[in-house]
């Protein structure tokens, strides 16, 4: 599903290899959040993504800090993401992934930090 495509010490990034729908998000953010161990922080966020001089993409990123000082990234394209939309979909992730093991600790317009 994601391919790396970065690292940099214990930073890596990864990215998703063609830009998905809104519906199709759900598959992939679940992969990531079931398969979270041992996690300090997640923060969520929307941003517009350059991928070369022509081509950029509206993206959502998980930015995670595990508590041995690992920091997987992953890029998630989605083809029909703006900032109304991603509003809308990141009160969805907060009512999703927030949990027992998962406080909402930070958000704004443009991004959800989870804390463990």
């Amino acid at each position: 599903m994601f391919r790396k495509f970065y690292q940099e010490g214990k930073e890596i990034d990864y990215e998703i290899s063609q830009p998905i729908s809104l519906d199709e998000i759900w598959k992939v953010l679940d992969e990531i959040f079931l398969n979270l161990k041992d996690i300090n922080v997640v923060d969520v966020y929307y941003k517009e993504v350059e991928i070369d001089e022509k081509t950029s993409y509206p993206t959502v990123i998980v930015d995670v800090y595990n508590n041995d000082g690992t920091n997987p990234v992953y890029l998630i394209y989605v083809k029909d993401l703006d900032e109304y939309s991603w509003k809308e979909l990141k009160e969805k992730i907060v009512n999703k992934y927030k949990s027992d093991k998962l406080n909402v600790c930070d958000e704004d317009e443009m991004y959800v930090s989870f804390c463990s």
